[in-house]
């Protein structure tokens, strides 16, 4: 076989290659993103993850259907990770509404990541949506309940009780001095 002098192509013996440096794959894209840390990076994966490699193909043979499972199912990982970590970058910086989208995103990938449902229980509440805050709590016992037959925690139902319970958040008022009082008796 004569040299290639497609640019993109890599010839390696008797195999073609693409050549990753001539090629944007957004799979690669996804990953650098994912690596870092910055809420820009992580914004930019979770921008980039859209669903599962390769969804909608099927070939049957056994060694590229196992490769297959197994890359979605590293990839979906990553993705969670990248979604949490923004998530609690969007929760720091007060960002409710973007922190909302994220997590109902992160829970459309994972429906049972019970920290989630409670951050957006909680993210409800901070902004006065009670009544979502409640739905939230619903469907977390449900998808409990219904797929893996378990639920809340007592302390757990307590808590997110708490949240969709809670009030927004107030500006504090100030607080009357208290007068100059004889300290309590010594018995």
């Amino acid at each position: 076989m004569p040299p290639t002098t497609l640019p993109a192509l890599v010839e390696e013996g008797q195999t073609l290659a693409l050549a990753l440096t001539a090629v944007d794959v957004d799979v690669a894209a996804f990953e650098r993103a994912a690596a870092q840390s910055t809420p820009e990076a992580l914004a930019e994966a979770a921008a980039l993850y859209q669903s599962d490699l390769l969804e909608g193909l099927a070939v049957s043979e056994a060694p590229f259907e196992e490769w297959l499972l197994a890359e979605r199912e590293r990839l979906r990982e990553l993705a969670l990770e990248a979604l949490a970590k923004l998530l609690a970058h969007q929760t720091k910086a007060g960002q409710s509404e973007t922190a909302i989208q994220t997590a109902v995103r992160l829970l459309a990938l994972d429906p049972f990541q019970e920290v989630v449902h409670r951050a957006l229980m909680c993210l409800y509440a901070q902004e006065g949506r009670r009544g979502m805050a409640l739905k939230q709590y619903q469907l977390c016992v449900g998808a409990l309940q219904r797929d893996l037959g378990t639920e809340l925690e007592p302390e757990r139902r307590c808590s997110a009780s708490r949240s969709c319970n809670a009030k927004p958040p107030r500006r504090p008022r100030r607080s009357p001095r208290l007068r100059d009082r004889p300290p309590d008796p010594v018995l």
